[in-house]
């Protein structure tokens, strides 16, 4: 267990002093905190991919070169005692206290009793973390006799790595991971409206996280879409911190395209988020040509290194993915130009939408209604770091939908056995975006 507690250290130090370097001045350092688990997983599951055998050397390096630079560069003041801290946090955290401590004692029961996960888990993602673990430079061959060998690698890598510093496969391993995730996931949102809207809409918010059963299931199941939902979340929150406290510093750009990679780095959906993002960035371009080719540049900074990683495993190790590979145009022609499709899909998304969670109570509506309670900030609705993630969002349930209208699995099953994980991937992204949008305290 201390060697693998080792292991989460050194990737959350990693991701702590790349995050606080590139954090703007003069803005609360606080955030940066929130954000390095995420940047340190995405950035271990690389180093363990490149420097499988000398890892051990490689992190330690980098994270001395780190270390060297952030006291250099970043020493910060001497900070005030712990004690003095605690007691400034406001009493409604201890409602979200009472709730993440209920949520820790159920993760831990579901990975005491089911230390594999789902079958999910077992046959792709648990699957893939063996070939890496155990087959050396063989890997690239051998992880084409698993299934979807075509999935991307962040979360095998990440199970792998911490295998190999606890040196043996220890089964709870991915699972004790996916509470790392889904903490952090909480950590972002909650830490994120904290900043802007006030620890009341921080707890509020939170709360509607942990009370979704959907949500604290596959926190646990060692797949893939916990994890994918923290980088889509971290992606959008970043933009929004730039966009609206250093809108002329670029360093939380940086951090984004990074956590942007990551996702695509995480599930081939997403590759589609990666595009939307892209996208999103890239509009402004029509009326602000320079400032947006500065964070567009400042964004591909980022992603340099984590698309590089796809790209490499896309061409030179896996095969064609399942639902693109092998298509002919006139069948997909066909699916295209039918419009029993498009309402089924349609109704697909409608009805999915309001039963995702798996709730007892849907919070949706409640949302929407305390949203319009607050009333809308207006400033918000012309906020671009805002309108871009909305439009981030919207753009993916798009791409799902016409994922959906071409697939070549029978159209029905496909939306009932995958659309509930996809919407678990911008859940929290959507808590944060209706978080944002109430009217309350600052937002410049």
């Amino acid at each position: 267990m201390i060697p693998g507690l080792i292991g989460i250290a050194v990737s959350l130090l990693l991701g702590y002093f790349i995050t606080s370097l590139l954090w703007p001045s003069g803005v609360p350092s606080t955030p940066a905190v929130l954000f390095s688990p995420a940047i340190g997983i995405g950035l271990c599951s690389i180093i363990y991919v490149v420097f499988r055998r000398p890892v051990f050397v490689f992190e330690g390096g980098l994270l001395l070169i780190l270390a060297v630079s952030w006291f250099v560069l970043r020493r910060p003041a001497t900070p005030s005692p712990l004690w003095a801290r605690l007691s400034d946090l406001p009493g409604v955290y201890i409602l979200l206290a009472c709730g993440l401590g209920m949520a820790l004692s159920y993760w831990m029961i579901r990975v005491e009793r089911s230390p594999y996960g789902d079958g999910d888990a077992i046959g792709i993602w648990t699957s893939h973390a063996r070939y890496l673990y155990r087959d050396g430079a063989s890997w690239q061959k051998t992880i084409l006799n698993t299934f979807h060998p075509d999935y991307p690698l962040l979360t095998p890598a990440t199970t792998a790595r911490l295998w190999r510093y606890m040196g043996q496969e220890t089964p709870d391993a991915a699972g004790m991971l996916g509470v790392l995730y889904a903490l952090t996931t909480l950590g972002v949102l909650t830490g994120s409206l904290a900043y802007f809207r006030g620890p009341s809409r921080a707890a509020l918010f939170g709360l509607t996280l942990l009370g979704t059963p959907f949500y604290l299931d596959y926190a646990t199941s060692q797949s893939a879409d916990v994890p994918l939902s923290m980088y889509v979340l971290v992606t959008i929150a970043l933009i929004c911190f730039q966009a609206n406290e250093t809108p002329e510093k670029r360093g939380p750009l940086v951090l984004a395209g990074f956590a942007a990679g990551c996702a695509g780095w995480t599930k081939n959906e997403g590759l589609l988020f990666i595009a939307a993002t892209l996208v999103a960035l890239l509009t402004p371009a029509f009326w602000k040509t320079r400032d947006t080719l500065r964070r567009l540049s400042a964004f591909l900074a980022g992603i340099a290194l984590p698309l590089a990683m796809i790209l490499w495993f896309k061409f030179a190790v896996a095969p064609p993915n399942d639902l693109f590979g092998s298509r002919h145009y006139a069948e997909v022609i066909q699916k295209v130009s039918n419009p029993q499709r498009y309402m089924t899909v349609l109704f697909g998304l409608s009805d999915n939408f309001w039963s995702f969670g798996d709730w007892m109570l849907n919070p949706i509506l409640l949302l929407f209604a305390y949203v319009a309670v607050q009333r809308l900030d207006r400033r918000m609705l012309l906020n671009t770091g805002w309108i871009q993630g909305v439009f981030i969002c919207a753009t993916v349930l798009i791409g799902y939908g016409a994922v959906y209208l071409i697939t070549p699995q029978d159209v029905q099953a496909h939306i009932d056995s995958s659309l509930p994980r996809l919407y678990l991937h911008l859940w929290p992204a959507f808590l944060l975006l209706a978080g944002l949008i109430a009217a309350e305290h600052k937002f410049s």
